[in-house]
Parts: C-alpha cells; sequence; structure tokens
C-alpha cells in the first residue's frame, strides 16, 4: 500500500522568518475559507474540513529551518507516508531553498533505483 499525504511547505531563514510565513499562512487560510463558503450554505472547500480548530492548518504545516522540515519529512515517513506532496509558500525563492537546503539531504530508504 500506498499512502501520500501534502503538507505545506517553508524553509525558514530563522524562528522570525518562520513566524512571519506561519502569519502569512493563517491569512491566507482564512481568506481560502471564507472564498469557499456560499452565504446559504455550511459546505464548501475540503479546507473547511478542520476550520473550527483554529491553527490546524499551521500546526500540520512543516514550516521551519532545513533541519525541522527535514525532521518533519523523517516523521511522515515513519508514519507511513510514501509521497509527500509539498505546497511550497514563497515562489521561486522556496523552490531554490528547499532544492537547495533539504532535498540534497532527504534520502529515500532501501536502494537507489537504478543502481546496481
Amino acid at each position: 500500500m500506498q499512502v501520500a499525504v501534502a503538507r505545506q511547505v517553508y524553509v525558514a531563514t530563522d524562528e522570525a522568518d518562520r513566524a512571519a510565513a506561519l502569519g502569512r499562512l493563517a491569512e491566507y487560510t482564512k481568506r481560502t475559507v471564507a472564498v469557499s463558503r456560499t452565504p446559504e450554505a455550511d459546505g464548501g472547500s475540503h479546507v473547511l474540513a478542520y476550520t473550527g480548530e483554529p491553527g490546524a492548518t499551521e500546526q500540520h504545516a512543516l514550516y521551519g529551518t532545513a533541519d525541522e522540515v527535514l525532521r518533519g519529512l523523517a516523521e511522515l515517513r515513519v508514519a507511513g507516508a510514501s509521497y509527500v506532496l509539498v505546497h511550497l509558500g514563497g515562489g521561486p525563492r522556496q523552490l531554490r531553498r528547499f532544492a537547495r537546503d533539504v532535498m540534497p539531504r532527504f534520502q529515500p530508504p532501501g536502494p537507489t533505483p537504478g543502481a546496481p
């Protein structure tokens, strides 16, 4: 069985950068929830499933230094996730930071595909 999870990811330079990014994520989530609701219905986007818990999105996000993001990815692996779909907040700069500071240090378990 293969399990995939999705996570918001942000590779922060320090705690202040992490806190600011989490604040932006909270605002983004509030805006998403607001436009997902129609005036005559309680339902909406799947993000509404946990809106009763303030901070739920931020609680499950992998926001932190490269070391903290790596620990979060490792925890997901231990929990049984085969794939992690990442949403990198912060545009191309974040993509480059993730590629430079996280991916080279994240090794898949077992042999490398194509290796002898």
